[in-house]
Formats: C-alpha cells, structure tokens, sequence
C-alpha cells in the first residue's frame, strides 16, 4: 500500500478512531501535509477544496501534489504523531492497520471505561476465512463430497451450461447468502466440461471491505505476469484469464456497492467484470462467475443474464431422506462409528423435515440441510441444534470442516458483515434477537430484547433501543432472511390481532450468535439475560410453554423445559466473561443472578453457574431440596431422568453447565463442594444415553476424588459395576464388589462409618444383580427377601433391587405368578409416585411375564403401548434395549419371524454392539440368526410368487405400524420429538429378505460387524 492508500483506509474504514478519539478533522491532516482547505477551487498549489480532498480521502483521487507531500518523512512524522500512531506508515495491508488501530483503542478506553473495550458498537466481525485466494489446476486432487441433493445436482449442470454456452462473458449467480451456491460453484471442477474448456479455476473473496477483491485481483495479476498501472491492468488482466483458460470465480459479490456517484466504477472489481463483458466474443465461454446480491454488478450483466433460475433449480424439494443420507456422511468424515438409525439425532430431523414439507409457507435451501444434519452429527455435543452454542461449538473440532460448510459459513459471514455495516445496523440488531432463540422469536420476547438498558449505579456501556417499526420494516425486506408467520395456525394470516413468530434458520442463527459473542458480549449477555429472568419469572406458566416452544409437557410437566431453558440462557450470560475465576463463592444460591455488569461483559459467573447447578438443576428440577445445605452432599436423586425419562435434556443441561459446555469438566467458578455431585451426575447421564465407554472413565476418575476406602470412594466403585455388567464384563464387575464388601464388613464389625448399613444395602443390590445374569435365581431371590424385610417402606425401595427380584421370581415356575403381582404393584407403585421410567421398565418386565405366560396379544397390546411412550417421550438406551429385544421375542413367538427380525432383533444388534452393551449383542445375535435361519428355511419350501405375497403382507402390516408413530399437531408449528426414538429401517430390511440373497446378506451381517465394533471395557 502507498502512503495515500493508507490514509484514505483509515480515513473510510476507522472513523470513531479519527474522529471521537483523536478528533482529527480534514482541516488537521491537510495541514500536516502543508495545504490549506478552502470552500471553492483556487488555483494557488497550496489550497485544495473541501469536495476535493474529500474524494481524496475516499480513494477517488490521487493527486501528485498530495503523493509528493506524504514522501516527506517529516510529513509522514507529523501525521503518525496527530494520530499517536507512530507505526501508521509502516503497514503494508489493510489487516495490519486494522491491528494498530483496534490495539491503540484497546489501550486509551481500558483506563476510561471498560465497556467499550472492544470499540463493540462500530466494530466489524472480522472472521478468518480459511482462505481468500485459491488457484486450483483442474484434473489435480479436489475436496468434494458424493452426497447432493437434486436440486444441488441440477444447479451445477445449470451453472455449467451458462458458463460454456454464455452470451456474456460473466455469469452471474444473484443468490441469497444461505442458499449454498459458493459450493456448486465450487463443484464445477468436477464437470466433464468446465474440465474440458478450463485448465484452473481461481477462486476469490475479499479481504478489504473498502477496496474489494483489490488484493486477490493483484496477487492473481502478480502470478500471470500482468504489469501496469491502474488504468490498463483490467484489460491485461482479462486477457491473461482468458489466454491461460482460467474460469475466475467470485464470491461475495455483495461487498461491490452500488451507488449514484461512480465510486463503483473506480473499483479494480468493477474493471475487470466491465472489460470481461465488454471483451465477450459469441463464440467464447464465460470467463468469470460472481456469486451473490449485488446490484453493481446486476445492472452489469442485465441485458444477458440467465441464470435466474439457478434458484428455483436449486432449491427444489430436499428433505429429510436428504439430511439423513448426509448425516450417515458427515458420520463418516469424523470417524464416527455409533449407530443412530432410530435415534433422537435422526428423529428430530425427520420432524423438522416433515413440518416444513406440509408448510406451504416454509420452503428450505439444501445447505441449511447440510448445516443441520453436520451439526447433529457431532456426537460430543448433546446440545446440537441449539444456535447460542454458536457455530464453531455446534461443528465440534473432531474433523476438519468438510467444504461444503466451510463455505456455506464464509457465505453468511460475508453477509452479516454487510449487514453490520448499516447505519444503526438495525439488521444486524433484528438477526441478534432471532438468535437467541431455540426456535422462534415471539412478540412478547422481542418487545422485552428490543428495549433500552443501562445498568443500575454505574455510567458504564448502554445498550440502546431498537424501535418495533425498525424490526418490522427489516422483516419486511423480502432481502432479509427473517420471517414472520402467525403462530396459531387456525388465525388467518393477515389478522392483523393475531400473534406472530419470526424464525431464523439454525445455521444463520448460530453464526449470528458467534459474531455476537465476539463483538458486543455485553450486549448479548442482556439479551440472554432478559430471557432468563422471564422464563424464571413465569416457570410455573402452562401457557408460556406452548407460546416459546414447541414442545408438550413432557409426562405432563412444563415447568422443567421453561426451568432448562433458563439455564440456558443463564449459561450466555458469561461467555464473555474471562479471568474471573476467582470471584467470592456466594454463602447462598438462591437468589437470581444480577444483571451483566459493563466491567465484567456479562453476569458474575460465580453467581451464575451455582445458581444453574445448585438451584435450578438440582433442587427445582430434580427436586433434592436440601441440595447446598450439608456439607456432606449425599448422592441425590435424579428427577428429571429418573421421574421424568428425559436422559438427553438431563445431559444437554448438564454440558451446558462445564467448562467450555463440555460435559464432565466441571466449570471453573463452579463451589468446590458441587464438583462431585457433578461430575457423578454427568457419570449417569453418560451411562443412561449408552455411552458405555465415557461413563466407565468417569466413574473411575469420581473414586480418585475421595479418600482410599472412604464411604464416598466405595459408593463410586458401585456405580461403576453398573457399567461393568453392561459390558458384560462380569469378572470385573465381581470382584469390584467383593472389595467394596471386604471393606463395609470391616467397618460393621467395628462401628466406624456413618450410613454403612445404607452401603451393605447397595453391595447387596449390586450381588443381586450379578446372580440373576449367572442364572442363580434362588439365591437372587432369597437374598432380595432379606433386604425387602429390613425396609417395609416401598418408597425407598431401590429399583434395581426389584427389577432383578422379578427376574429371578419370573424364572422359577413356582414363584411366577407371584412375579406377575409384584410387577403389577411395582407398575402402579411408579406411576402413583410420578416415576414415569421406573413404570416404563416394570411395563416392559410385566410384557415378558405375560409372553412367558402365553398370553401372547396382551403382551404385544402392552409393548406396542410402551412403544408410543418410548417413541414420544424417550427413556434411557438400556430400557430401549429391553424393549427391543422383548418386542422381538415376543413378535417370535407368534411367528411373525420377518417383523421380529427388521423392526426389533437387527436394531438392537446394531445399536448394542456400536454402543458396547455386550451382554444384548450376545442376545441380539443369538436370536437373530436363528430367526433368520428359519426365514431363508421358509423361503425355500415356498414358491416365488407364494413368497412375494407374504413379503407384501408383511410390509402392509408394518406399514399400519409404523403409522402409529406421533410426529405432532398437524400445522406448521410441530410438536419437537426432543428426546424420543423413532421406528426407522426395518421397510428396507424387510424388502432385503424378498431374496435368497438379501437373507444371506443378512446372516453374513449378524455374523460379522453387526453395524459396529464392540466396546470392551
């Protein structure tokens, strides 16, 4: 850059800088360089007009005089001294002033005031692009991916056509930021004939919002060996392109502003598309692509232009079928091997999907398809559609990020900092408030987020209004990505009484709150704040539930979403917060935490976290009301799990609440004394959802917390036996417990440690568990006897201990029948108390009694009934398990082999053995193979005609089935699955085994990987 070039950047892109904190007017830099200003032209050498050195300082002119002044080093002294910038002239890039003048700034506010030490008002989300210049030879190595959509496909062949079979010698794509076209234009290296008519393709974005693509045009003039000045390098430029057969494509078109005066025009960009289209020959192809709004270069191409339709190409119907192909992708790319076939991840795609294909107002673009179904697909994260994460969280750092959502990132932050760059940024305001929410915005939400805010006794950072018409009239822009909709579906749409939602696209949504987080964390901690304290406020409110979310009261109960929603929004309110780990532990966690304070950028995490952890999770929601008060912490109960089922909710809380919103790392303001009840819950959390591996860690890292052989220290090597058994590892397991009990015997013999008859309880649980899977019924039975007898109370009754007294009762025919009733009180004994899981897993039990009984039609009424709570309210992966493979024997036993098999016995097997619950592999593939066998047997004793019949009535029956899933209310707004699983697969399992070899396939995958590799402890 030259001197001149480095005044006019700063004097167009740093004008706080210039003018509120050095006050440093035209008047002072023209008299550092020895000129006066004057109102009209004169002709004295010395004098410039004010209009004049105004376009001067805009990069509209570059007199000689001027140039010749700014090569005195004095003059150049003069000026870095007016600006205390004593570096200014020795930067030679755009992000090197940058750098100067944000560090300078950083350092006059931090002793003034500190919220504004990240200049937050006027300050531009800078982002890293990965890169702003890619040449690529075509034919060599290219980073793609095999799963498109149609409407991706047809696009790209459009794209291609256009650009072979131009009338101009650019195309232009006009397409909205979200819509992903960066990335078909980035497939055209992969076409038969771009491969064929070009031999690179130059890729570029900018880097300089005031002088765009100026630096890539130069380093790609620089690297075709083109010289001259200013005026003749397009021309030059243009012809090296087209004589080296390079197809230069330019994204982010939208930062080529489009103005009255001729400023555009100046622009290097503007030359070379100019002399692109001016320079065309009929028989030539296309020797640019722009992609992206802008009306410059709209008004370039118009005459020409036919690519119109790439949108309506593009965005033709994709759904669910769609996300799930691309999730099965993405699993791929980060080496993820865990079945999800049937699975919330999959699930809650498949009801996003499916409400917006029965919208007629609600349409989508294939990459918000890819952004959702990469997100989902970051198994470390249980929070994976909600947008305050942001977008680096939601993407995860296991892979590097496939190109297709590296673009479609590059795309939308290109966009909002265009948005960004409004006066007021009232866009960029209303893309905020969108974001904070999980779904939707409503009215009452906005109107509480767009008022004005100043903290109580301090003269610190503001944070203005925003004017209702001011959001409206963005949303109203048919430009803006914001839409509103009638949230009752029943209202007419333009009732103008009725409520409205605005919704925001989850990708949009999490790259907003990203750039939000590093550019005004104040801010966005009031925003997140105000949510909070309303939703605390109102926790009680049947009817705020439905009008926030779209979720129903899970079991009946919306108070624990509104109470987890708030730790949500609490949780933001200290993402900007840094090196605050020290702050005063508070004595009580009751009170709700104050508003964010100016000097911390958000609320005191201490107050916060605890108040997250100690008060809401564990004694509003779990319901441990004496949690905090004893020095001791016992372990606690675990409501929203154990009462309510609602396993992943209870491990998205409970990651939202780590350090960094990683699961198991407890945060560091987090009290001292809650970091083992912490980690102890994650260590559950992680055991409920299956996640075999992770929750074995815990549990051993939980014994190293507490003193060798302490009553704490011997209760976490119990919990531990738990995943042990799931393992199937009972070696381990056994001798883990005789350990525990060499030592409670110790302390019985010699009175030494408070609660141990408590503990000898437990170990007997633990025994009881280990002789019912060895098949020592009797024992299991005389020793759950014992410890019933010492405890009459059937409330504190431990749930494992009567799971496996009715196991080993069930499998003795004398005692039987008295099995049947004690799963009967157990049943209605949970429901009574409001343990809604508990009685699921008893239900499943009383199923098995009434198979073993015969009574095959009751048991089948009975799991179909489990099925539909399973699959709308979810439950732990070890109870789905059962499920499947109680439903499997018994459809086996009425001889509906082909269902058994495809609906209940394969998906156990794949989700098992991915998982590590070795002990169902073993059952999965025991009772696979031989239902099986017997199928391919059948199959060969009938005819084919005979046997297309049966496979046809097989797949009506399943068909009925699977029809009795619930996806919601009908309308536009459904019913958010959250937690539940979903029947998925088994129509193509069961269309597999029309063929010999289709069963055969089939054999050969029960006996080989199953879907999976086994997790050994």
């Amino acid at each position: 850059m030259d001197h001149l070039e480095i005044l006019s950047y700063v004097w167009r892109n740093h004008k706080r800088f210039q003018k509120q904190v050095r006050t440093y007017q035209h008047d002072d830099l023209f008299g550092d360089m020895g000129f006066s200003l004057s109102d009209k032209d004169k002709d004295e050498p010395h004098y410039i007009s004010r209009s004049y050195a105004s376009k001067i300082l805009n990069g509209k002119a570059k007199p000689g005089r001027v140039q010749s002044a700014l090569e005195d080093p004095k003059t150049r002294e003069r000026i870095q001294n007016s600006f205390d910038l004593p570096d200014l002239f020795a930067c030679n890039s755009t992000s090197g002033i940058d750098t100067l003048i944000d560090s300078k700034m950083l350092r006059d506010e931090a002793g003034t005031d500190p919220g504004l030490l990240l200049n937050k008002r006027n300050s531009l989300f800078k982002s890293s692009h990965k890169q702003n210049y890619e040449m690529h030879s075509l034919g060599s190595a290219s980073e793609h991916e095999p799963v498109l959509s149609g409407g991706e496909r047809g696009a790209w062949r459009r794209l291609a056509r256009l650009t072979i079979r131009s009338d101009v010698g650019v195309v232009h794509w006009d397409a909205e930021p979200w819509s992903g076209a960066s990335y078909i234009a980035h497939l055209l290296r992969e076409h038969d004939e771009i491969l064929k008519t070009f031999s690179k393709i130059c890729t570029i974005r900018p880097s300089d919002l005031g002088m765009p693509f100026d630096a890539q045009l130069k380093r790609l003039a620089a690297e075709l060996g083109v010289r001259g000045d200013r005026a003749s390098t397009p021309k030059a430029l243009v012809d090296a392109i087209r004589r080296e057969r390079i197809l230069l494509v330019v994204s982010d078109v939208c930062f080529i502003p489009f103005q009255k005066e001729s400023y555009e025009k100046e622009l290097l960009i503007y030359q070379v598309l100019k002399c692109a289209v001016d320079m065309h020959s009929k028989e030539a192809c296309a020797s640019v692509i722009t992609v992206g709004r802008s009306s410059a270069v709209t008004a370039l191409v118009a005459p020409y232009n036919r690519s119109y339709q790439l949108d309506k190409v593009l965005k033709s119907q994709t759904g669910f079928e769609f996300y799930r192909e691309l999730f099965e992708h993405y699993k791929a790319h980060r080496d993820e091997t865990r079945a999800e076939e049937g699975g919330s991840r999959l699930k809650r795609g498949r009801w996003h999907y499916e409400a917006v294909k029965r919208s007629d107002e609600r349409s989508v673009w294939p990459g918000m398809i890819r952004l959702r179904a990469y997100f989902a697909s970051n198994f470390g994260n249980y929070a994976y559609f909600d947008p305050t994460m942001g977008f680096d969280a939601l993407c995860g750092r296991d892979a590097p990020l496939p190109k297709s959502i590296e673009l479609f990132h590059d795309d939308l932050v290109a966009y909002i900092i265009r948005a960004a760059a409004g006066k007021q940024s009232p866009e960029l305001r209303a893309l905020r408030f969108c974001s904070t929410a999980k779904h939707w915005l409503t009215e009452p939400a906005l109107d509480s987020l767009r008022q004005f805010f100043a903290p109580k006794g301090t003269d610190g950072y503001k944070v203005s209004e925003l004017t209702r018409e001011a959001f409206e009239n963005k949303v109203k822009d048919r430009l803006c990505p914001i839409t509103d909709q009638v949230q009752d579906p029943t209202h007419p749409q333009d009732d103008e009484n009725a409520k409205k939602i605005f919704t925001l696209s989850l990708g949009i949504r999490s790259i907003v709150q990203d750039e939000w987080r590093r550019v005004d964390p104040f801010e966005r901690a009031v925003a997140h704040w105000r949510v909070a304290r309303n939703l605390w406020k109102n926790q009680d409110s049947k009817e705020l539930l439905a009008q926030e979310f779209p979720y129903l009261p899970h079991w009946g109960r919306s108070r624990i979403f509104l109470l987890g929603e708030c730790i949500r929004h609490l949780v933001c309110c200290v993402d900007g917060v840094s090196g605050v780990s020290d702050l005063t532990v508070r004595g009580s966690d009751d009170v709700f935490p104050e508003p964010p304070d100016p000097s911390l950028l958000g609320c005191d995490p201490s107050e916060v976290i605890n108040f997250c952890y100690s008060r809401i999770f564990q004694r509003e929601i779990n319901g441990n009301k004496a949690f905090g008060n004893v020095a001791d912490l016992p372990q606690q109960g675990r409501s929203l799990a154990k009462r309510h089922g609602a396993f992943e909710y209870a491990a998205e809380l409970l990651q939202l609440m780590g350090e960094n919103r990683i699961l198991g790392k407890p945060h560091p303001n987090l009290n001292p004394k809650y970091r083992v009840s912490y980690l102890r819950e994650c260590a559950f959390a992680l055991l409920d959802l299956g996640e075999l591996e992770r929750a074995n860690k815990l549990f051993k890292s939980l014994e190293k917390e507490h003193a060798k052989d302490s009553k704490p220290a011997l209760e976490e090597k119990l919990n531990r036996t738990l995943v042990l058994t799931e393992l199937n590892d009972l070696k381990i397991a056994k001798k883990t417990i005789r350990s525990v009990e060499r030592t409670v015997q110790k302390h019985l013999n010699k009175p030494t440690m408070e609660g141990v008859s408590a503990l000898q309880k437990r170990v007997h649980t633990r025994n009881l568990r280990i002789m019912c899977l060895e098949g020592k019924f009797a024992e299991a039975i005389e020793l759950s006897s014992e410890i019933l007898e010492s405890e009459r109370d059937p409330r504190r009754w431990d749930p494992d201990l009567i799971h496996n007294r009715i196991r080993a009762l069930a499998n003795i025919e004398k005692t039987s029948s008295q099995a049947m009733s004690e799963t009967m009180a157990a049943v209605f004994r949970a429901s009574a108390d409001g343990f809604q899981h508990e009685a699921l897993g008893y239900r499943v039990l009383l199923a098995r009694l009434f198979r073993q009984r015969g009574e095959l039609s009751v048991a089948e009424q009975l799991l179909d009934d489990i099925q539909r709570d399973v699959l709308l309210y979810g439950c732990s992966e070890r109870t789905y398990l059962d499920m499947l493979y109680e439903a499997g024997r018994t459809l086996c036993a009425m001889n509906k082999h082909i269902r058994a098999y495809a609906s209940y016995l394969r998906p156990l097997l794949v989700r098992s053995k991915s998982r590590g619950f070795n002990r169902f592999v073993e059952l999965a593939t025991r009772h696979s193979k031989v239902v099986v066998e017997l199928v391919r047997t059948t199959h060969e004793r009938m005819t084919e005609e005979e046997w297309n019949e049966i496979i046809q009535l097989i797949k009506d029956e399943e068909e009925q089935h699977v029809t009795k899933e619930k996806l919601g209310r009908e309308g536009v707004l459904e019913v958010d699955p959250l937690f539940g699983y979903y029947i998925s697969g088994s129509q193509d399992v069961i269309e597999r085994l029309r063929t010999v070899d289709g069963i055969n396939e089939e054999i050969d995958f029960i006996l080989g990987d199953g879907g999976g590799k086994v997790v050994k402890p």
